[in-house]
């Protein structure tokens, strides 16, 4: 794999493309590291490391498929819409894409 391995929650952001848009850095919380990000409408695939966390993704703009795989395994598709949360975590590094253009 062509990724680190493992990261923290707030490394994950250099593994996946887009613009960092705001954060919940400094804010008392510290169970709960709010981020948020304008991803690529498309991203082919991108190698996500494993994170002691759960990745939560709010979509809010269009319908998105969303793929992830285990290296050499089969494709997972999940049909995630605007609105929707979408929840993924793994102990291992994974393979993620995705693709649906925000049509809001």
């Amino acid at each position: 794999m062509d990724s680190a391995e493992r990261t923290s929650a707030t490394g994950l952001e250099a593994h996946i493309r887009g613009e960092h848009i705001a954060a919940s850095d400094g804010i008392s919380s510290k169970d709960v590291l709010v981020q948020v990000f304008n991803r690529e409408r498309i991203e082919e695939s991108v190698i996500v490391p494993a994170v002691a966390e759960p990745l939560i993704v709010w979509t809010l703009c269009g319908d998105v498929t969303v793929e992830e795989r285990l290296a050499g395994e089969d494709w997972s598709l999940s049909e995630v819409e605007k609105g929707d949360f979408f929840l993924t975590t793994s102990p291992t590094p994974y393979e993620m894409r995705w693709y649906g253009p925000c049509t809001a």
